[in-house]
């Protein structure tokens, strides 16, 4: 039969395992903003307003200190261009990159030492958007080139070398909105949880019997 201190640090380990099973991966955002240049074909886009592109990240880690973030761990995508009046807003996913040279990369301090030098897609899958000028499934984020494009014409950024560089892009973070779309996470189920529990209570019942029988002898 198992002794009283055999089942106490059986108890421990089971309680630390559904403790930890509650780290799950979480997704972060990294963006880049700038201005859309004056040679962007016009309308729908007008010069000088914001041009942002946010990239939704999840390498399967809950932090963003010492991390590496490949083409397969880019999650979507997404343009926004023009002020807050009147937002064009695309969304793509970023499953199937035509070039993906470079990474993003963070240091301890989770502040991004390396970015991608060509992440490119002349056909990625739109999963959003509201372009009136339909978005012809092409973008560009390596420093040089139209960046967006609809049917209506392209989309250039004021200062585009600066998209491939690590102090132009923000510090990865947990997205802020739940509507940019990011893949629902697996959660374990209560009744994972339920049976952790249930265990643990017939082990402590175990082991108090365990202990009384002991010092009744």
């Amino acid at each position: 039969m198992f002794g009283f201190k055999f089942i106490n640090k059986l108890s421990s380990i089971l309680f630390f395992l559904s403790v930890s099973s509650l780290a799950v991966a979480v997704p972060f955002v990294v963006t880049f903003s700038d201005t859309i240049g004056l040679d962007s074909s016009t309308p729908p886009f007008n010069a000088g307003e914001a041009f942002t592109i946010s990239i939704v990240l999840d390498n399967g880690g809950t932090t963003t200190a010492s991390q590496t973030w490949t083409a397969t761990d880019a999650v979507s995508i997404t343009f926004d261009l023009n002020d807050d009046t009147n937002t064009i807003t695309t969304v793509y996913s970023a499953a199937a990159l035509f070039e993906n040279t470079g990474d993003f990369v963070t240091d301890a301090g989770s502040v991004l030492t390396a970015v991608p030098s060509n992440w490119t897609s002349t056909s990625p899958t739109i999963i959003a958007t509201n372009d009136p000028g339909t978005p012809i499934g092409a973008f560009f984020i390596n420093g040089n080139n139209s960046v967006y494009a609809n049917a209506a014409g392209d989309a250039y950024i004021t200062n585009v070398a600066n998209n491939i560089i690590p102090a132009f892009w923000t510090i990865p973070a947990v997205p802020a909105a739940p509507a940019k779309p990011v893949p629902a996470t697996p959660v374990p189920t209560m009744s994972a949880y339920g049976l952790v529990l249930t265990m643990l209570g017939l082990l402590v019942v175990a082991a108090r019997r365990l202990r009384t029988s002991a010092k009744s002898k």
